[in-house]
């Protein structure tokens, strides 16, 4: 029985790697656009949250907006700006120098 798990994983595991070496006859090479724009609903983890009713540390999990804009150089090299909205209110843990807590509303983190 434990043979046939570890051969059903094994080909599951490869069934990507199966069209790699596949070439199409008459294969023309499409060219890839400059300017990417996206856009996406998403999850944000915060590790340092508080939870507001008991006061203990908590993982925080906030729904987020996700802008996103790359520019392609070359095939292999591109340079992205990449903007997050968190759509809640949250609390955070201040460093023991700081002490107390930090209310974040809709934040904005671009990178």
């Amino acid at each position: 029985m434990a043979h046939t798990k570890y051969s059903i994983l094994f080909v599951i595991l490869l069934l990507p790697f199966l069209g790699l070496g596949q070439e199409h006859e008459g294969h023309h090479e499409e060219k890839m656009p400059r300017h990417s724009i996206g856009l996406a609903l998403s999850h944000s983890f915060i590790g340092k949250g508080l939870d507001e009713e008991g006061g203990g540390r908590k993982v925080i999990t906030v729904p987020s907006w996700s802008l996103k804009y790359n520019y392609r150089f070359s095939e292999k090299w591109a340079l992205g700006w990449h903007n997050d909205l968190l759509i809640e209110r949250f609390v955070l843990e201040r460093s023991e120098e700081d002490g107390g807590v930090l209310v974040r509303d809709f934040p904005i983190a671009s990178l």
